[in-house]
């Protein structure tokens, strides 16, 4: 992001007398309703010093003055500073940038989302309780969303370990049935494909079971009897 010129210039005069090693961080609560404080921190800097604070502000919330870019300058003895953000009615805001001091140290701050109490539904970060497909689970809190539900038990509502095998039975004839990648069972296949071929399926017929032999020799018998009475 573009510099301050007026930092430079302050950097310039205080360089000699300032220790480098420092940071700088920026809190702020997770959810807010009406207004809410951002505070910037500084720690590790001793004698004179200037830390340049440059963030951008999106979602709806702004400085008092209205805008959505803050940009300071910390000077010692200097070690905190807090600004006071105007928050929108609904969603959330993001609060996004760096710190710089000179070209000796530069930060970029994690990105800040303070969500709009009573309108989104959750405080950042926090868990609650769900299920997925009759599952436990948890989900979690961002931006002021509930994220998807996400199984504590990977393996709760897995009916089987994909590519096993199991017997089973297609009608009276024995089988195998394969696991699909899903979890899943897969239909039962007879073990010999002809099985069951000779068998009826409905108990209406009055042949229903009856071998096929015996049924060419009752023929057989029947024919005999026929032409005996013809003649």
């Amino acid at each position: 992001m573009k510099k301050s010129i007026l930092f430079w210039i302050m950097l310039l005069a205080v360089l000699p007398t300032a220790v480098f090693a420092g940071s700088v961080t920026r809190t702020a609560p997770s959810s807010a309703t009406g207004t809410v404080v951002v505070t910037y921190t500084l720690t590790g800097f001793t004698g004179t010093y200037g830390i340049l604070i440059d963030d951008d502000i999106t979602g709806g919330c702004t400085l008092s003055d209205g805008t959505t870019r803050f940009t300071s300058i910390m000077m010692n003895p200097e070690t905190t500073k807090t600004i006071t953000l105007n928050m929108p009615s609904t969603g959330s805001c993001t609060i996004a940038g760096e710190w710089d001091f000179g070209t000796t140290q530069h930060g970029d701050f994690p990105n800040t989302i303070i969500a709009v109490e009573g309108t989104s539904g959750c405080t950042n970060g926090a868990t609650q309780a769900c299920t997925i497909t009759n599952c436990p689970g948890t989900s979690t809190c961002s931006g002021g969303v509930w994220g998807t539900c996400a199984k504590t038990d990977s393996t709760c509502g897995i009916g089987c370990t994909p590519a096993a095998t199991a017997a089973c039975t297609v009608g009276t004839c024995a089988g195998t049935k394969t696991c699909s990648s899903a979890g899943a069972w897969g239909s039962c296949v007879k073990t010999v494909s002809t099985c069951g071929d000779d068998t009826c399926d409905d108990p209406d017929q009055w042949l229903c079971g009856v071998p096929n032999i015996a049924i060419i020799i009752g023929g057989f018998f029947l024919l005999i009897m026929l032409v005996k009475s013809l003649k």
